[in-house]
This record gives structure tokens, sequence and C-alpha cells, in this order.
């Protein structure tokens, strides 16, 4: 789309500082260096504007000898962009390029307003305003080709339609610049978010077969869209509580000086050990099928149901690091009697320990080994750093010790407890 504003003032002459009329230049007998500009149109090119935060935009003046000029970028245009200055509001200008901060523009309307003049005649000045295309209406449907699985993001995709006459497909709503996601709000289970952060709960009371969404643009409230969604609980989870492995030790500096030896490699650090983990299962049934309530702290739970969902636990120690090498010693070709020795290795750390872990739950459950995987074992100790070289006269540092393996968290404890006794984790779910 092509916008052209038009500004006309009697013409006007700057030359040396001095403002004269063309009649009193030419009497006085002064040499005008340049022609003066008498009108100019603004073209602005805003058909891209609904996926660059930018556009383009050209100016054709009249000079004062009747010719028209264009400004460098149109094309065969070589009027240079230093003879206007050109003001953006929520933006800057740079090189025939406007560029425009799209939020800042959206908190007021849709409108870019800018401002033109000719830098030696600022009463020429002409004011002008550039639409950004705004979304008139849209649909939205699940863009997934699978049923959606608890804690799941919502892959969605929709079609748009534009105040310019513009219709686009959009494949992917997180990855688009011809919307913004963060001005709609989609309400889903009691919880609102916005558009590009939409997921189903991975934990919520009563199992679902279904779920609807509602996505609403907040800059025009009666554009909204309800989506349903089936639901799917054959999903693989990981929740991990495991220690970090460790850093490694630094290794020595080699020596640079006849007679001093190279220093010793520092030790690896110790890796960390796997959380003790007390997990509550709530076993329960819902239309005559088996489900399970998991919750481990204040902020990890899950809706499982056995023989598709499957959790896998991971409180593992972490790996110690290795030690630094030694340094090597200097090897001297001017002193006959320096002697130089390598540095010694440094020592691996020690792997931490695995966690151990605890099931509460309110019923026998025979194949929970398999619904919800446990990995605890110990964390590998550290390599020994390697010894450094010796040099002339000295001899080979040693090598560092390797660190020590943690300890396994062993077989995961069962305990069995009363509904009641899960009331404080499950509450909201339990009569």
């Amino acid at each position: 789309m092509l916008h052209r504003y038009t500004f006309l003032l009697p013409f006007i002459l700057v030359a040396s500082g001095l403002t004269l009329s063309s009649s009193a230049a030419s009497s006085a007998g002064i040499p005008r260096l340049r022609k003066a500009i008498v009108a100019f149109t603004v073209n602005a090119d805003s058909s891209q504007l609904l996926s660059e935060d930018r556009f383009r935009i050209g100016i054709w003046a009249q000079m004062d000898n009747g010719k028209l000029r264009r400004t460098s970028g149109l094309n065969g245009g070589w009027l240079s962009w230093n003879r206007f200055e050109v003001k953006v509001e929520h933006g800057y200008f740079q090189h025939g390029w406007v560029y425009f901060d799209r939020a800042a523009v959206y908190r007021e309307g849709h409108t870019i307003r800018l401002s033109v003049a000719v830098k030696d005649n600022p009463a020429l000045t002409q004011a002008c305003e550039v639409a950004i295309p705004y979304l008139i209406s849209f649909s939205l449907d699940y863009a997934g080709t699978d049923a959606l699985t608890p804690g799941q993001r919502i892959p969605l995709m929709m079609d748009a339609h534009f105040s310019n006459g513009e219709q686009h497909f959009i494949p992917n709503v997180r990855r688009t610049r011809l919307i913004d996601p963060e001005a709609f709000t989609v309400e889903i289970m009691g919880q609102t978010v916005a558009l590009d952060e939409a997921y189903l709960p991975a934990y919520y009371c009563e199992p679902l077969s279904t779920v609807t969404l509602r996505a609403q643009w907040a800059r025009n409230p009666a554009l909204c869209e309800d989506v349903t969604i089936p639901i799917s609980y054959q999903a693989l989870y990981r929740w991990s509580f495991s220690g970090s492995d460790a850093w490694d030790g630094s290794s020595g500096s080699d020596s640079s000086i006849d007679g001093s030896d190279g220093s010793d490699g520092s030790d690896g650090k110790d890796g960390d050990d796997g959380d003790n983990l007390r997990v509550y299962v709530q076993s329960f049934d819902y239309e005559g099928v088996a489900f399970l309530r998991v919750r481990i702290g204040e902020h990890r739970q899950l809706l499982l149901r056995p023989g598709e969902g499957i959790l896998h636990l991971y409180t593992e120690g972490g790996d110690g690091g290795d030690g630094g090498d030694g340094g090597d010693g200097y090897d001297s070709t001017t002193d006959s009697k320096a002697c130089s020795s390598g540095g010694d290795g440094g020592d691996g750390g020690d792997g931490g320990d695995g966690g151990r872990v605890t099931f509460f739950a309110n019923r026998d459950i025979p194949e929970l080994e398999s619904i919800i995987i446990v990995h605890n074992s110990s964390g590998d100790g550290g390599d020994g750093g390697d010894d450094g070289d010796a040099g002339h006269g000295g001899s080979d540092g040693s090598d560092g010790s390797d660190g020590s393996d943690g300890a396994d968290g062993g077989t995961p404890a069962f305990e069995l407890v009363s509904l009641e006794s899960l009331r404080q984790h499950f509450g909201e779910c339990l009569p």
C-alpha cells in the first residue's frame, strides 16, 4: 500500500546563512549552490507492515527550477536524505527506512506518526500517518496430529483476517510475526496465559477426554474463539532431582624458570547427592478406569493412567570432578646444575550418593515400579590428574588419586497409608 503526502509553500531559498527570495538572490549576483525545494510528496510503502517492524519511505521533491527530484532509494533517485529531517513517534529513521516499536504503537492504536521537514526551510514540514493493518477476525484450531497429553504445550494454528483485506493462514502461532501472541489471552482449566504459552496442566482432579480453551484478542474482546482438544494419557514424563556433576580441578602451570618446579594440579570437586524423595500416590477409579495422582513436594504433580503413562524419576548422584594435571618442569638448556620437577596431579572428586525414595500410597499397586521408574544410582568418582613431566635434572610428579564412587540410593521403600493421611497432598480432589 502506498501513502502519498504533498506540501507546497512559496519558493524560499537559503544560501550562505541568509534567506533570500529568488529575485533578490539574482539581483545580488549571489550564485545558488543548489536548487531549493519548494514542495515535496512523501511516499510510504506499508505492504510489509504485518510482518516487519520497519517500512521504506521516499520523497518526490519539486525544485525551484520546476524539476522533480527523488530521494536515494527510489528508482533513479539521488536527492540526499541529508536535506530532510524525519522524526518518528515511537521509532526512528535511517537511510530511507522508518523503524518503529510495534508494542508502543499498539498501546495507542494502530497508527505510526512521523513528520518530515526540509532542513534549510523548517516551515516546509509535512505530518504523515501510516496505519498498521489490524486484526478484524480470526479462527483458531488445534494443530497437533495426536491427542494432547497432560503437561504438554498446545500447538495452535490460526486463520487471520486483517483490516487491509489480507488473509493469512498461520500454522504455528508461536512462530509468526503476523500477530502478537502476547495480545491474546487464553483461558484453560481456570488458568489464563498468553496464546503462545497455552498448555494442558499436568495435574487436575478429574480425568477428561477433551478440554476446551477460549482465546480472546485483548484489543477487541469481542474477537474470541473456543477450541476443543482431545486428551490422551499415553505419555512419557521425566522428573529430575539428581545431584549436579562437579567441576574439574585446574591444571598446574608449567615451569618457565631454571630450577623451579611445575605447580600441582588442583583437586576435583565432589559430586552432589541426589535428593531423598517422598512420593505420594493416590490410586482411584474413574468411570471404571484406574488412575494415579502423583505428588512430590509443593509443585510437582501428575495424573497418570496405569498401562499408558510412565514417569521416570531421576535422583542420581552427580559425578565427581577430575583432578587437574600437574605442570611440567623446566627443561633447562643453560644451567647444567638446575633441577626442575613436574607437579603432582590433583585428586579426583568423590561421586555423589543416589537419593533414597519412599512411596506413600493408599492402595497396594503391584505394577507401581513399572509406572514410576526410579533411577537413583550413584555418581562416579572423578579421575586423578596426570603427573607433570620432569624438567632438566628433576623427576616426574605423582599422578592424582581417583575419587570414590558414591553410594546407590537402594530399592525404593513402600508404605501403605490411609486415604485420610493423603488429604494434605490431594485435599482439593478428595471428597
